[in-house]
């Protein structure tokens, strides 16, 4: 299949609006995949073009990885990244509280909370800074942040 079948059969798919985001997927796919797999490794290297945590990388990769075989193969790296990029509010809500709940007990705490903003490339952070960003997301103030609040 080219290149060009395949976008149009992505198009189909996940929607030709998303048709310029899923051409751009495939060539970061294609860059970094060998045999038409993306290894955890290789995901490892693509995440950290946008500094990612390797932390965090590993839990989008075991996220994404649908068919546990411990690889992603184009389907799964696409899906990830559309959920990541265009997902709705709710749908990325979810997914981010999966990913940031280390301790998977379904409710983030300040470290992990922490570790986030890490993550996210936040790495100038007082603690007091910290303490107001989590004192203003914790809306029931038991000190712990829970996806059904959102």
């Amino acid at each position: 299949m080219t290149t060009n079948e395949l976008l149009k059969t992505l198009c189909e798919e996940f929607g030709a609006q998303h048709e310029e985001s899923l051409n751009q997927y495939i060539e970061e796919f294609n860059e970094s995949a060998e045999n038409n797999l993306l290894s955890k490794e290789q995901f490892l290297k693509y995440s950290k073009r946008d500094g990612m945590d390797d932390q965090v990388a590993e839990r989008i990769f075991t996220f994404f990885d649908a068919n546990k075989d411990g690889s992603m193969d184009l389907r799964e790296f696409i899906s990830a990244n559309l959920m990541i990029d265009h997902g709705d509010t709710n749908e990325q809500t979810k997914f981010f509280f999966t990913i940031f709940d280390l301790n998977g007990d379904g409710t983030i705490d300040k470290q992990e909370l922490k570790l986030v903003m890490k993550a996210l490339g936040v790495t100038e952070l007082t603690e007091e800074e910290l303490d107001a960003i989590f004192e203003d997301l914790d809306e029931d103030k038991n000190g712990l942040l829970d996806v059904s609040s959102y």
